[in-house]
């Protein structure tokens, strides 16, 4: 996570800003790793994955739409 926010303050200093559906994508993907972290050999784990890909396709469908919306 540091490392994270580090490259993303030397972007903004080089005056590259993310795209809209960049940080849609990085914030579906923590989403994944602490959901991941939560079930990892545990009951019940199909259940947790399927919620997951769900939530990851309504982040694909949210992406879509952002682009459509913006002409891209």
């Amino acid at each position: 996570r540091e490392h994270s926010i580090q490259v993303e303050k030397t972007l903004a200093l080089l005056g590259r800003a993310p795209t809209e559906p960049a940080r849609l994508v990085r914030n579906m993907l923590s989403a994944y790793g602490r959901a991941e972290a939560v079930v990892f050999g545990r009951e019940g784990v199909n259940d947790a994955v399927d919620r997951v890909v769900q939530g990851a396709a309504e982040a694909r469908q949210a992406v879509h739409s952002a682009r459509e919306a913006a002409g891209v």
